[in-house]
């Protein structure tokens, strides 16, 4: 009688890994389903008979049980920070550039815009830690971008392009790895 995993969530069977030259079969402590990526349990089904070995946390089967990000999802929010960076040390200590590139901006909202930047910052750098705080922060501040530029009579097109962004790191967070949403992986 061998072993095999047996999925907690979709109840599937994931078939443990066969050793040809030493008779053994392989049973992953701590293994994941392939197909929905949850904790599996180990139950005993009626296939070739043979010793087993528990493999320890060095597997890799336990390694991708770890929170992993999409590669597009990291990319993202590298180019995020670093343009939110920039904005932040642009609009707060080159508001004169700012100001004369957009005439209808106050310098009470180019200072605002620079919050927003430095406050994004720090919501790039929560997601990264797989907050999902961070989502809803950046959220918040997407939204007063939106107001702000509402106050500043930038047009409709402009003002509504902070939701856009909402939208898109929704998206963004969708994208899978191993089956498993990074907006799953937020806590």
């Amino acid at each position: 009688m061998a072993i095999k995993n047996q999925c907690v969530n979709c109840e599937s069977y994931t078939s443990t890994d066969f050793c040809a030259i030493t008779g053994v079969n392989l049973i992953y402590d701590g293994s994941h389903c392939p197909k929905c990526v949850k904790r599996s349990v180990n139950v005993n089904v009626n296939t070739r008979s043979s010793s087993t070995v528990v493999a320890g946390s060095n597997s890799s089967a336990s390694a991708s049980s770890g929170k992993q990000r999409h590669g597009c999802i990291t990319a993202w929010f590298v180019v995020a920070l670093i343009i939110n960076l920039l904005g932040a040390i642009m609009y707060l200590f080159a508001k004169e550039i700012v100001t004369k590139g957009l005439p209808k901006f106050s310098n009470t909202m180019v200072v605002l815009f620079g919050i927003i930047c430095a406050a994004n910052v720090i919501f790039i750098v929560m997601l990264f830690q797989w907050k999902k705080i961070g989502f809803w922060g950046l959220a918040g501040t997407n939204i007063a971008a939106v107001m702000i530029y509402m106050c500043a009579d930038s047009g409709v097109v402009y003002s509504l392009s902070g939701l856009a962004g909402i939208a898109v790191l929704y998206g963004i967070l969708q994208i899978k790895k191993n089956n498993v949403r990074m907006w799953d992986h937020l806590e």
